[in-house]
Protein backbone atom coordinates (compact mmCIF):
# COMPACT_ATOMS: atom_id res chain seq x y z
CA UNK A 1 0.00 0.00 0.00
CA UNK A 2 2.58 2.72 1.06
CA UNK A 3 4.51 1.75 -2.12
CA UNK A 4 1.46 2.21 -3.90
CA UNK A 5 1.30 5.67 -3.03
CA UNK A 6 4.83 7.17 -3.23
CA UNK A 7 4.34 5.24 -6.62
CA UNK A 8 1.01 7.82 -7.83
CA UNK A 9 2.95 10.83 -5.97
CA UNK A 10 5.96 9.92 -8.84
CA UNK A 11 3.50 10.34 -11.24
CA UNK A 12 1.61 13.24 -10.17
CA UNK A 13 4.59 15.26 -9.93
CA UNK A 14 5.83 14.22 -13.64
CA UNK A 15 2.94 15.48 -14.91
CA UNK A 16 3.27 18.12 -13.51
CA UNK A 17 1.53 18.05 -10.31
CA UNK A 18 -2.07 17.81 -8.27
CA UNK A 19 -4.02 20.41 -9.74
CA UNK A 20 -4.04 23.04 -7.00
CA UNK A 21 -6.95 24.72 -5.34
CA UNK A 22 -5.68 28.54 -6.31
CA UNK A 23 -5.58 27.33 -10.15
CA UNK A 24 -9.40 26.11 -9.68
CA UNK A 25 -10.61 29.43 -8.36
CA UNK A 26 -8.13 31.64 -10.27
CA UNK A 27 -5.33 33.81 -9.98
CA UNK A 28 -6.65 37.23 -8.59
CA UNK A 29 -8.55 35.79 -6.13
CA UNK A 30 -4.70 34.20 -5.08
CA UNK A 31 -3.24 37.85 -5.09
CA UNK A 32 -5.72 39.38 -3.13
CA UNK A 33 -5.36 36.54 -0.35
CA UNK A 34 -5.28 38.41 3.17
CA UNK A 35 -2.76 40.71 1.14
CA UNK A 36 0.35 38.69 1.30
CA UNK A 37 1.42 39.32 -1.89
CA UNK A 38 2.33 35.77 -3.06
CA UNK A 39 0.83 35.20 -6.35
CA UNK A 40 0.18 31.14 -7.76
CA UNK A 41 3.20 29.18 -8.40
CA UNK A 42 3.93 29.05 -11.72
CA UNK A 43 3.73 25.91 -14.12
CA UNK A 44 7.45 26.43 -14.72
CA UNK A 45 8.33 26.42 -11.36
CA UNK A 46 6.25 24.01 -10.41
CA UNK A 47 7.84 21.84 -12.59
CA UNK A 48 11.22 22.58 -11.56
CA UNK A 49 10.52 22.22 -8.14
CA UNK A 50 8.96 18.86 -9.02
CA UNK A 51 12.61 17.46 -10.65
CA UNK A 52 13.83 17.28 -7.66
CA UNK A 53 10.98 16.72 -5.71
CA UNK A 54 11.10 13.41 -7.66
CA UNK A 55 14.69 12.52 -7.50
CA UNK A 56 14.30 12.70 -3.33
CA UNK A 57 11.04 10.47 -3.44
CA UNK A 58 12.59 8.27 -6.15
CA UNK A 59 15.81 7.64 -3.68
CA UNK A 60 13.24 7.11 -0.84
CA UNK A 61 11.37 4.35 -2.93
CA UNK A 62 14.55 2.47 -3.54
CA UNK A 63 15.82 2.90 -0.01
CA UNK A 64 12.16 1.11 1.33
CA UNK A 65 11.92 -1.47 -1.35
CA UNK A 66 15.65 -2.50 -0.66
CA UNK A 67 15.04 -2.67 3.28
CA UNK A 68 11.66 -4.53 2.62
CA UNK A 69 13.21 -7.51 0.09
CA UNK A 70 17.05 -7.08 3.08
CA UNK A 71 13.79 -7.94 5.49
CA UNK A 72 12.08 -10.13 3.51
CA UNK A 73 15.16 -12.30 1.62
CA UNK A 74 17.24 -12.43 4.44
CA UNK A 75 18.44 -15.88 5.77
CA UNK A 76 19.44 -14.28 9.23
CA UNK A 77 15.93 -12.77 9.83
CA UNK A 78 15.25 -14.20 13.32
CA UNK A 79 11.36 -14.21 12.60
CA UNK A 80 12.45 -16.63 9.83
CA UNK A 81 14.47 -19.05 11.75
CA UNK A 82 12.03 -18.60 14.32
CA UNK A 83 9.47 -20.61 11.51
CA UNK A 84 11.72 -22.82 10.10
CA UNK A 85 12.77 -24.19 13.42
CA UNK A 86 8.83 -24.88 14.48
CA UNK A 87 8.72 -27.04 11.51
CA UNK A 88 8.56 -30.75 12.02
CA UNK A 89 11.86 -32.41 11.29
CA UNK A 90 12.05 -36.07 9.96
CA UNK A 91 15.04 -37.83 11.33
CA UNK A 92 16.22 -40.68 8.95
CA UNK A 93 18.50 -43.20 10.70
CA UNK A 94 21.73 -44.18 8.67
CA UNK A 95 21.53 -47.70 6.99
CA UNK A 96 22.51 -49.94 9.42
CA UNK A 97 25.47 -52.30 8.26
CA UNK A 98 24.32 -55.48 7.35
CA UNK A 99 25.36 -58.85 8.69
CA UNK A 100 24.36 -62.14 7.12
CA UNK A 101 21.64 -63.72 8.81
CA UNK A 102 21.06 -66.76 6.68
CA UNK A 103 21.52 -70.30 7.59
CA UNK A 104 22.88 -73.05 5.38
CA UNK A 105 22.77 -76.71 5.82
CA UNK A 106 25.28 -79.65 5.26
CA UNK A 107 25.02 -83.27 4.44
CA UNK A 108 27.54 -85.69 5.04
CA UNK A 109 27.17 -89.52 4.52
CA UNK A 110 30.35 -91.70 5.49
CA UNK A 111 31.05 -95.64 5.25
CA UNK A 112 33.10 -97.17 7.93
CA UNK A 113 34.92 -100.33 8.58
CA UNK A 114 33.37 -100.92 12.11
CA UNK A 115 30.40 -101.79 13.78
CA UNK A 116 27.76 -98.82 14.75
CA UNK A 117 28.49 -99.54 18.17
CA UNK A 118 32.27 -98.78 18.19
CA UNK A 119 31.44 -96.12 15.93
CA UNK A 120 28.82 -94.70 18.64
CA UNK A 121 32.05 -94.55 21.09
CA UNK A 122 34.05 -92.51 18.83
CA UNK A 123 31.63 -89.30 19.82
CA UNK A 124 30.80 -90.84 23.51
CA UNK A 125 34.51 -91.94 24.90
CA UNK A 126 36.62 -89.40 26.22
CA UNK A 127 39.97 -91.80 25.39
CA UNK A 128 38.67 -92.21 21.97
CA UNK A 129 37.72 -88.49 21.03
CA UNK A 130 41.48 -87.88 22.66
CA UNK A 131 43.23 -90.56 20.58
CA UNK A 132 41.91 -89.22 17.52
CA UNK A 133 41.87 -85.38 18.13
CA UNK A 134 45.02 -85.62 19.29
CA UNK A 135 43.83 -82.50 21.60
CA UNK A 136 42.22 -81.56 24.86
CA UNK A 137 38.67 -82.69 25.15
CA UNK A 138 35.72 -82.41 27.55
CA UNK A 139 33.01 -85.58 26.91
CA UNK A 140 29.63 -85.67 28.96
CA UNK A 141 27.72 -88.15 27.25
CA UNK A 142 24.07 -87.60 28.87
CA UNK A 143 21.35 -85.17 27.89
CA UNK A 144 22.61 -81.58 28.66
CA UNK A 145 26.24 -82.57 28.94
CA UNK A 146 28.96 -80.70 27.17
CA UNK A 147 31.20 -81.80 24.12
CA UNK A 148 34.36 -79.83 23.60
CA UNK A 149 36.87 -80.43 20.80
CA UNK A 150 40.23 -79.04 20.57
CA UNK A 151 40.81 -77.32 23.62
CA UNK A 152 36.90 -75.92 22.67
CA UNK A 153 36.86 -74.51 19.72
CA UNK A 154 33.69 -76.71 18.73
CA UNK A 155 31.70 -76.09 21.41
CA UNK A 156 28.59 -78.71 21.71
CA UNK A 157 26.00 -79.75 23.87
CA UNK A 158 24.33 -83.40 23.62
CA UNK A 159 20.45 -82.87 23.11
CA UNK A 160 19.71 -86.29 22.23
CA UNK A 161 21.69 -89.86 22.56
CA UNK A 162 20.28 -93.11 21.20
CA UNK A 163 22.93 -95.79 21.93
CA UNK A 164 24.53 -97.08 18.55
CA UNK A 165 21.92 -95.72 16.67
CA UNK A 166 21.87 -91.60 17.24
CA UNK A 167 23.31 -88.55 18.54
CA UNK A 168 22.37 -84.90 18.32
CA UNK A 169 23.97 -81.86 19.23
CA UNK A 170 23.70 -78.17 19.68
CA UNK A 171 27.22 -77.22 17.87
CA UNK A 172 28.72 -74.41 17.27
CA UNK A 173 32.57 -73.01 16.57
CA UNK A 174 34.05 -70.27 18.84
CA UNK A 175 34.67 -68.52 16.07
CA UNK A 176 30.96 -67.73 15.14
CA UNK A 177 28.92 -65.03 16.04
CA UNK A 178 28.39 -64.70 19.94
CA UNK A 179 24.93 -67.05 20.41
CA UNK A 180 24.94 -68.78 17.16
CA UNK A 181 24.53 -72.38 17.26
CA UNK A 182 24.08 -75.02 14.61
CA UNK A 183 21.67 -78.45 15.60
CA UNK A 184 23.91 -81.97 14.09
CA UNK A 185 22.21 -85.36 14.04
CA UNK A 186 24.06 -88.16 13.22
CA UNK A 187 22.37 -91.28 12.51
CA UNK A 188 24.44 -94.86 12.10
CA UNK A 189 23.30 -97.58 9.71
CA UNK A 190 24.00 -100.76 9.87
CA UNK A 191 24.86 -102.19 6.59
CA UNK A 192 26.48 -105.87 6.10
CA UNK A 193 29.47 -106.93 5.70
CA UNK A 194 30.76 -105.15 9.09
CA UNK A 195 30.22 -101.41 7.59
CA UNK A 196 28.58 -98.68 9.18
CA UNK A 197 27.22 -95.33 7.32
CA UNK A 198 27.27 -92.64 9.43
CA UNK A 199 24.69 -89.97 8.09
CA UNK A 200 25.44 -86.21 9.67
CA UNK A 201 23.32 -83.42 8.57
CA UNK A 202 24.39 -80.04 10.34
CA UNK A 203 21.14 -77.04 10.26
CA UNK A 204 21.64 -72.99 10.79
CA UNK A 205 25.52 -72.70 9.99
CA UNK A 206 25.76 -69.11 9.73
CA UNK A 207 27.26 -67.87 6.57
CA UNK A 208 29.79 -65.13 8.28
CA UNK A 209 31.64 -65.77 10.91
CA UNK A 210 32.18 -63.18 14.16
CA UNK A 211 35.16 -61.80 11.66
CA UNK A 212 33.32 -61.26 8.81
CA UNK A 213 34.81 -63.92 6.96
CA UNK A 214 32.65 -65.54 4.71
CA UNK A 215 33.82 -69.27 4.33
CA UNK A 216 32.36 -70.88 7.28
CA UNK A 217 30.13 -73.77 5.30
CA UNK A 218 33.64 -74.89 3.72
CA UNK A 219 35.28 -74.49 7.18
CA UNK A 220 32.61 -76.63 8.74
CA UNK A 221 32.55 -79.73 5.47
CA UNK A 222 36.48 -79.87 5.93
CA UNK A 223 36.90 -79.66 9.40
CA UNK A 224 34.24 -83.02 9.89
CA UNK A 225 36.13 -84.56 6.99
CA UNK A 226 39.60 -83.86 7.81
CA UNK A 227 39.71 -83.32 11.83
CA UNK A 228 36.80 -85.86 12.37
CA UNK A 229 36.19 -88.31 9.85
CA UNK A 230 39.44 -89.17 8.48
CA UNK A 231 41.21 -89.17 11.83
CA UNK A 232 38.95 -91.64 13.15
CA UNK A 233 39.58 -94.19 10.24
CA UNK A 234 43.23 -93.64 10.26
CA UNK A 235 43.81 -94.39 14.26
CA UNK A 236 41.22 -96.96 14.42
CA UNK A 237 41.68 -98.70 10.94
CA UNK A 238 38.23 -98.23 9.93
CA UNK A 239 38.63 -97.44 6.60
CA UNK A 240 36.73 -98.79 3.65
Amino acid sequence: MVLGKVAQLVADIRAGGPERPEARQGGGNAGSAGGAGVGPTTAGEFKVCGVFACDILCVLCTTLVAHVSLYTYNPYNPQKQAAEAAKPVTIVSPPKPTTSSSRTNIRIDESFRTSPQELYACFTDLSRIIAYTQAPAVVEPTVGGTLSLYSGAVQCTYTALEPSTRIELDWRFNTWPEGWTSKVVMELEARDAGETVLHITQTGIPEQDKYGNEDVLNNVQLGWRQQILFRIKAVFGYGV
